[in-house]
């Protein structure tokens, strides 16, 4: 039972890694020091279980605006100029979501370490959950790094979502950003020559976009030696269950024969006892049966044959002189000769 749960755990594991190809990965912020997200230095974050700051004012700022305002409770941010974050995926579309704010400013795009578009993510207010920068033309099989470089400003980074879609073939060879902002405030876009997904649908109706992001999150499955290890152990905890079933069911099997071996030997201790027992058959197990002993025959004692052959004789010339009677005279004749033979037999024991 135990080996075919480890092999039912082992399809589905297999069944989600290949579903993984067509299906949209998150990567949150708080996944730094990953294989998925690098930051350098100069990065604060704020998440309810754990704080990396450098300037204490913006956490406490942070935390009183609400962390749940942003995906997954957390958030991160930089003033350093030139500080970085490096999303390692492989996919052929990637979405990358922050916050756009007064104090943001230009930020530079690098897809495969060449610099592709430079991003005013400036905002009279702030804005949570904003789109900063989008692409949907990379080649799906092939793994690519996307680096976000901060220019003069704050730079914010809350998630990005990383999926495959088909591109069309009047696409650019070059990745486009969606939603630029201008220094003057006034947002222009340039529309994509794909098709609308279902999820950019959703968002263009004014839905929240972290909301819409998890509508298409596939459990991340990635093969490690926990995995390799669980698998081991779970097919050595099969073997030593099954040999213990063997075990066990050996030992009840010897239990067993050794009840019935017990029984047969004391049955004819037991069978000696009944009178009229026949001495010529053996027992279960070979041993010869003995006769009962005087006590135990009670009133049927065994004698050996007379020494004296007078009263077969007897018999044998009553039978001759009888031989030519009658057959009713014959068999009354019989029947006396009988009892006058158990009469002299009864006789003869007393005299012993």
């Amino acid at each position: 039972m135990t080996v075919l749960k480890s092999l039912c755990c082992l399809f589905a594991f297999t069944s989600l890694f290949s579903a993984r190809a067509n299906a949209a990965v998150i990567v949150d912020d708080s996944q730094w020091n990953t294989d998925a997200l690098q930051l350098s230095d100069g990065w604060n974050m704020a998440r309810p279980t754990q704080i990396e700051m450098l300037n204490e004012t913006e956490v406490e700022r942070m935390q009183e605006f609400g962390l749940q305002n942003f995906f997954n409770s957390s958030i991160s941010w930089t003033r350093t100029e030139r500080a970085w974050n490096i999303i390692t995926f492989r996919g052929s579309t990637i979405e990358i979501f922050g916050v756009r704010s007064p104090e943001s400013g230009l930020l530079t795009v690098e897809i495969d370490e060449e610099e592709v578009v430079s991003i005013n993510a400036y905002s009279d207010r702030f804005i949570t959950n904003s789109t900063i920068f989008k692409t949907a033309d990379l080649e799906a099989e092939t793994t690519h790094s996307l680096r976000l470089i901060n220019g003069n400003g704050l730079m914010y980074f809350d998630y990005a979502v990383v999926g495959n879609q088909p591109v069309s073939s009047t696409t650019s060879s070059k990745p486009s950003p969606t939603g630029l902002i201008v220094a003057s405030g006034v947002e222009t876009s340039r529309k994509s020559t794909t098709s609308v997904t279902p999820g950019e649908a959703m968002m263009n109706m004014g839905l929240d976009p972290a909301k819409v992001a998890l509508l298409a999150v596939t459990p991340h499955f990635e093969w490690n030696w926990r995995v390799y290890f669980t698998i081991a152990f779970t097919a050595f905890m099969a073997i030593v269950a099954i040999i213990l079933i063997l075990m066990q069911y050996r030992k009840d099997q010897k239990m067993k024969s050794r009840i019935s071996r017990s029984f047969f030997n004391s049955a004819p201790v037991a069978v000696q006892k009944i009178k009229g027992f026949k001495p010529n058959r053996k027992s279960a197990l070979g041993k010869p049966r003995t006769y009962p002993t005087d006590l135990e025959a009670g009133d049927i004692v065994r004698r050996p044959l007379q020494s004296d052959p007078s009263p077969m004789r007897a018999r044998s010339a009553s039978l001759d002189s009888i031989s030519g009677m009658p057959r009713a005279a014959r068999q009354i004749t019989l029947a006396e000769a009988l009892k006058e033979e158990r009469s002299a037999g009864s006789h003869t024991g007393q005299a012993l």
